[in-house]
């Protein structure tokens, strides 16, 4: 356990006779243990290059290959390992891998299903065997497996996050509330997955409280999602909507204007315009000045008017004008 002084030796090796397969292999197995992908993958090559019969490099470098993204020269080397011994749980795990890249999803499952049955402890054969299930339709089995992977790991943010995604999918949304918040505890955001994680968790975790008209709890957690996700015009639209069911019109209004900027089309000026005519409505109906409720049907108007501009036949959108026009 010792890879600095075995690179000693295995160096010393190399000096005393440059053309010792066995020291190039053992040497890339120090390199790799040490985080030196690109050492050991050249010393695995060149002990192959010495002994193609070598095979105990074939699938540490095919693993190497696959998380470089070189899938071909991946696949090459894993089959090559496969051949020789079909029973190495981390090598059919990572021929699943590759199957999944290639969207060979039934190929994927054998080769998971497989590493399983050799290892069942391997927390993410069981999450990427979920996900290739669910993309097989199979999503109750896909289910299942996502959680045995929390199962065996309770702190395995993504697959809490995807478990999340597979419970709202199946409109079992306290579920789903329950899995986004776990994907939030545990998350260190110590990189930029975890941390596109932990913002798509909350938004998530929002429009899974909408769902079970929890409004309260849906506004909270939108609030905490746009102020990370600021790029997402449906987001902004959802936060707006759910604004609006507690009738707090102008953060709406700010919401709707932001989807209008990401994304300006027909749909985007209407909920704005819309805003714009519930606040009227609002202050109408407690009596406030009518300057003040002029001056929100004036800012409908444009908007609405934008609206029909991109889509004629808008019907919302055209009555809404109409009924602004009328008013004013």
């Amino acid at each position: 356990d010792d890879s600095a002084k075995a690179l000693r030796y295995y160096e010393e090796a190399l000096r005393l006779d440059d053309r010792n397969s066995s020291a190039y292999a053992g040497r890339g197995q120090a390199f790799d243990e040490s985080g030196q992908e690109d050492k050991a993958k050249a010393d695995y090559l060149k002990a192959l290059s010495i002994d193609p019969d070598l095979n105990q490099v074939k699938a540490p470098l095919g693993i190497i290959y696959y998380q470089d993204g070189e899938i071909a020269e991946a696949e090459k080397y894993m089959e090559a390992a496969l051949a020789v011994s079909a029973d190495n749980a981390e090598t059919q795990y990572f021929l699943g891998l590759i199957r999944y890249k290639q969207g060979r999803d039934n190929e994927a499952e054998a080769a998971l299903r497989r590493s399983i049955e050799i290892d069942g402890d391997n927390d993410d054969a069981h999450y990427f065997l979920g996900m290739v299930l669910i993309r097989l339709g199979k999503e109750k089995e896909g289910t299942e497996a996502l959680e045995r992977a929390t199962q065996i790991d309770p702190k395995y943010v993504q697959a809490w996050f995807d478990l999340g995604v597979a419970y709202y999918n199946q409109e079992s949304f306290l579920r789903s509330i329950v899995a986004f918040k776990k994907a939030i505890q545990f998350n260190s955001n110590k990189t930029d997955e975890l941390k596109t994680v932990y913002m798509e968790s909350y938004a998530n975790l929002a429009e899974a409280y909408r769902q079970v008209d929890d409004i309260d709890q849906a506004i909270a957690n939108y609030r905490i999602a746009v102020s990370r996700i600021t790029n997402d015009a449906e987001l902004q639209t959802n936060y707006g909507f759910v604004l609006g069911r507690k009738e707090r019109w102008k953060p709406a209004i700010e919401s709707f204007k932001k989807a209008a900027i990401i994304q300006p089309d027909a749909i985007s000026y209407a909920n704005l315009g819309w805003a714009y005519y519930n606040l009227a409505m609002y202050d109408k109906g407690f009596n406030h000045p009518r300057s003040r409720i002029e001056e929100s049907l004036r800012m409908a108007k444009p908007a609405l008017a934008k609206s029909v501009e991109f889509d004629p036949d808008f019907i919302a959108a055209q009555l809404n004008l109409g009924v602004v026009l009328n008013d004013l």
